[in-house]
């Protein structure tokens, strides 16, 4: 557990505006968007939380968002994951991608 609780996690966030009634959600995710701010504690030896916040304006718009966390796999070095580069850490993602790692 250690290993993956050392790992970083890369957070993706969009947000669509429109003035007259709600927008469809985003398709596409963007790393670092949203102004992520994340917190990780270890509440016991073997439950860990983590909180992300991301900060927005809408102003008089209608908003609507969406938004995803992974971090890396790490199959070699503790058997978490599925071999391969499934998109996390990439500049962007697809709001609709099944797994990350």
């Amino acid at each position: 557990m250690s290993t993956e609780f050392s790992k970083k996690l890369y957070t993706y966030f969009a947000v669509n505006l429109q003035p007259k009634k709600a927008p469809p959600a985003p398709q596409t995710l963007f790393l670092g968007s949203g102004s992520p701010q994340v917190t990780m504690s270890r509440i016991s030896a073997t439950e860990f939380s983590t909180t992300v916040i991301f900060t927005y304006r809408i102003g008089n718009d209608y908003s609507t968002w969406n938004w995803a966390t992974c971090s890396q796999d790490s199959l070699t070095e503790d058997g978490i994951g599925i071999p391969g580069h499934h998109g996390c850490g990439d500049q962007r993602i697809s709001a609709s991608a099944y797994y990350l790692g």
